[in-house]
């Protein structure tokens, strides 16, 4: 079945980043895979990703670190012919939301996150569909903790019953993003 839509989620590859807040989007989009029946991601190396395939979506995890995550997405969208504009999801953490909510953009601004701006530099455009998942937990004490350092850490035991009811509002969110 030809591939209509392409949904990436980023991440740092590895066993060490596998639970940080900076994987809540493959956290999430693996979820979302054993959800809909879909088959778990194989090694896909002309793409430097894992991918699976479920009907005409395509779901894309990256295997380079997050500030080179573009390059995956680019050689994903050029083999099948996608346009980001119309055909690309990316589902990343945001550390400017807070822990169990999310929000839906095409806004131009990266924001600070790297993997966004490769996405956006290696794919020549802003304008494709953002999952954004809040991260934002941060106790007084934790504030302290520069963004780039916080986003490596992972998730509090207490934390996790919280991303597992975001996780399942969040299911029919990208189904309604996957049909449009």
């Amino acid at each position: 079945m030809p591939v209509r839509k392409i949904v990436v989620a980023l991440q740092n590859p590895g066993p060490q980043y596998e639970t940080t807040r900076h994987n809540v989007g493959a956290m999430f989009l693996s979820e979302h895979l054993r959800h809909i029946g879909a088959p778990m991601p194989t090694a896909k190396k002309a793409f430097l990703a894992d991918i699976s395939q479920h009907d005409d979506v395509l779901y894309v995890f990256p295997t380079t670190f997050m500030n080179t995550s573009g390059d995956a997405v680019q050689k994903a969208l050029h083999y099948y012919k996608i346009d980001p504009v119309e055909g690309l999801i990316v589902i990343h953490d945001d550390l400017d939301i807070p822990l169990g909510s999310h929000k839906v953009s095409r806004d131009k601004n990266h924001a600070g996150h790297n993997g966004v701006a490769s996405i956006s530099k290696r794919c020549n455009t802003k304008n494709y569909t953002r999952l954004r998942i809040g991260i934002d937990g941060r106790s007084e004490q934790e504030k302290r903790i520069p963004g780039r350092d916080y986003v490596l850490r992972n998730f509090h035991a207490a934390e996790h019953d919280i991303l597992e009811a975001l996780f399942s509002d969040l299911t029919p969110t990208l189904e309604e993003l996957v049909r449009q």
